[in-house]
């Protein structure tokens, strides 16, 4: 590894700094929306790159700390800052430090061309055994793909940099040093508020669709903030399954763009159904008091690219600030990761076709999430993303600290024993009714 390296130059989504040109037809707010797809549908195929071909793959970023960026696209990658300066200095000084690492071709792109993926990247490496340089033309006159075998300083000197006139100088370029060059298909990329007829950044097909399935009983208090934490998903749908709930839910749902499912009372049975009507490639499973992390759905599809990863989850948060919260949420931590056992108020995620394949929840009357989770480790690793979900604390609130800690406790110890489910859930009735006497 290491012979080859993918370079891809983009910005922190701030609103304000980024995608300004598109802001006289949106919002900043907006801008920085379609430039953040923009750039994680990017590190989305770039990452099949990595797993599948071990191509290198370095993210050179601004406008961020390179903490702020490894939460944002994950720690597989590497990253590097760029220098201050126009196009020509961030290009020369991404393409020579590659070089400098002991890369033998080296190609660098931007995350604004939508139209851009692995196969043209792999076409342009291959291009790359027999020519110096190879260039994809945009339509506005420059270039969304430079890939080289050499560097040299006078590819990035004199050229009128975010004008019209930028490729065609490029090629020139090559000529005047000797290189021969290839040219790939033009493309259009993202800058200007025309642009955006090109691509509807909901409905990429390539992009994996996500299906969010949220199993409800008369959650019209806690539905709309869970709904509002995932309306920013990029190419996702969400499934409202619901048992039969007595207040707003279900009109709550179909007005903030959910579709609704009617199934039996019973969280395997809810989710089960939602799943039957999933139209994704991926599935996560959210309870509806759970709201999720910033781009988690781009983490989950960066988790599941790795063709050893089964399924997963994020780490669980209380939203409540007493310590022993944080201590529930450290012992959750730590039962996760020995585990590998992550219940479903961590919202759990994998593929349709393993889901389907295993014909998907038990229907079992309690773990029903615990039991789907033994399964999945027969079939490959669970991974748990070091970002945190953010549940209710009303469970805790309810029974109280020290009964809901046992009372999990001691249903977690019945499943691991292998007890009749039957059993386990007697015993958590049995913990709700006592609270209630």
């Amino acid at each position: 590894m290491g012979k080859r390296h993918l370079v891809i130059l983009t910005k922190y989504p701030t609103p304000g700094k980024v995608k300004t040109r598109l802001t006289s037809s949106l919002s900043v707010e907006q801008a920085a929306l379609i430039h953040r797809h923009l750039t994680e549908y990017t590190l989305i195929w770039a990452q099949r790159l990595l797993v599948k071909h071990k191509i290198r793959i370095t993210v050179s970023y601004s406008g961020a700390f390179k903490n702020t960026m490894i939460r944002w696209l994950g720690s597989r990658l590497s990253y590097e800052q760029q220098p201050d300066g126009n196009l020509g200095i961030r290009l020369a000084h991404a393409t020579q430090l590659r070089f400098a690492q002991g890369g033998k071709q080296v190609l660098v792109i931007g995350a604004d061309c939508p139209d851009l993926d692995e196969s043209i990247a792999l076409d342009a490496f291959d291009r790359l055994s027999k020519h110096n340089a190879v260039l994809g033309p945009a339509e506005d006159g420059g270039y969304y793909l430079l890939g080289l075998n050499a560097f040299h300083p006078e590819v990035f000197k004199d050229i009128s940099w975010s004008t019209d006139k930028v490729f065609d100088q490029t090629i020139q370029k090559f000529k005047k040093i000797g290189w021969t060059s290839s040219t790939l298909p033009q493309l259009s990329d993202v800058d200007q508020p025309m642009d955006l007829l090109n691509w509807n950044y909901a409905k990429i097909k390539k992009y994996p669709k996500l299906s969010i399935i949220i199993p409800t009983v008369n959650e019209a208090k806690n539905l709309p903030k869970t709904l509002t934490s995932v309306a920013q998903s990029a190419h996702s749908e969400i499934i409202v399954s619901d048992g039969g709930s007595s207040d707003a839910t279900p009109q709550i749902a179909t007005k903030m763009g959910a579709h609704v499912c009617e199934a039996p009372k019973g969280r395997a049975s809810q989710m089960n159904a939602g799943a039957h009507l999933a139209s994704g490639h991926h599935l996560l499973f959210l309870h509806a008091d759970t709201t999720l992390p910033i781009h988690f759905d781009y983490l989950i599809r960066s988790a599941l690219i790795h063709p050893k990863i089964s399924g997963g989850s994020f780490e669980l948060g209380i939203d409540a600030s007493h310590w022993y919260f944080r201590a529930i949420e450290g012992a959750v931590s730590l039962r996760t990761r020995l585990l590998k056992l992550p219940f479903s108020d961590q919202g759990i995620f994998l593929n349709k076709s393993l889901f389907d394949s295993i014909q998907g929840f038990p229907q079992i009357p309690i773990l029903e999430d615990a039991a789907l989770m033994r399964i999945l480790n027969r079939h490959g690793k669970i991974c748990t993303l070091p970002y945190k979900v953010l549940t209710s604390p009303r469970r805790w609130q309810q029974l109280g600290f020290l009964r809901t800690t046992r009372l999990f406790w001691m249903c977690a110890a019945g499943f691991y024993l292998k007890l009749p489910p039957k059993k386990i859930a007697a015993w958590y009735r049995a913990g709700l009714n006592s609270h209630k006497n």
